[in-house]
């Protein structure tokens, strides 16, 4: 298995689409933030210091929300969709690797370019929130710092499983400009009728996981990590059998 994670890993490393999602993922982050620095009425009245700004691009499903899957929509597609066009996804199972294997490595080393790009996300809005949002009342305390840790474990919870959804979705399809555009529909469409239908204080927004993460931001409670850790669960076990199953018995051509 070690073997096909590696060879996994450097086709990430050499997809060219994998360096852009996440320039565009953090830039779109950036401006997300830059436009609010720039009503200093507005935050100062509803943050008391920059780490509480930080997840702010979050709180409205119109913004990383939906930025977020649509990017992992694109990259996925291509990370995986490739290996069935160029006929390469026979070849590790050819040289004597299970099938598990090779559906396990793709879900993995897609989870990990997921992580990447939400940290890079992330750190481009620590140092956004920094030093561009003047007269913030208080420094972080230890209630905020252990909030904000909380707050990214989650939403790399939900970013992991969106990520093993897409996969299952390609390894389902196959065919890149439908796994494309079914992709796009799911991240773009999906997020946008319960952002639109729902209020984000309703319990439907657990129902996706892009609009989930809109709960995570605005607030951390017993009761919402637990829900959130659930969704998690649930998507990532159903997608994992799902995408599994298919190819496991789906012949090799």
């Amino acid at each position: 298995m070690l073997n096909v994670i590696r060879a996994d890993l450097y086709k990430l490393k050499h997809l060219k689409s994998f360096y852009v999602v996440i320039v565009l993922s953090a830039f779109f982050d950036f401006v997300i933030l830059a436009d609010l620095s720039s009503y200093p009425d507005s935050y100062q009245s509803t943050y008391g210091n920059f780490l509480q700004i930080v997840f702010y691009p979050f709180t409205v499903w119109q913004f990383m929300p939906m930025v977020l899957p649509l990017a992992l929509g694109i990259l996925i597609c291509l990370f995986v969709t490739n290996d069935f066009s160029y006929g390469t996804m026979k070849d590790p199972v050819t040289l004597g690797h299970s099938r598990f294997s090779v559906f396990f490595s793709k879900c993995l080393v897609a989870s990990m370019a997921t992580v990447i790009i939400l940290i890079i996300c992330m750190i481009v809005s620590i140092f956004t929130a920094f030093w561009m949002f003047d007269g913030l009342s208080s420094i972080p305390g230890i209630q905020d710092i252990v909030q904000f840790g909380t707050r990214t474990l989650l939403e790399i919870g939900l970013s992991v499983a969106l990520a093993v959804l897409f996969t299952t979705l390609a390894f389902v399809i196959k065919h890149t400009a439908v796994v494309m555009a079914v992709h796009f529909s799911v991240a773009l469409f999906v997020t946008m009728i319960i952002g639109a239908v729902f209020l984000p204080g309703s319990s439907f927004f657990y129902a996706w996981l892009a609009t989930a993460m809109v709960k995570v931001s605005n607030g951390i409670s017993i009761e919402m990590a637990g829900t959130t850790l659930a969704v998690t669960v649930i998507y990532l076990m159903v997608s994992f059998v799902v995408g599994y199953s298919v190819f496991a018995n789906r012949d090799m051509k």
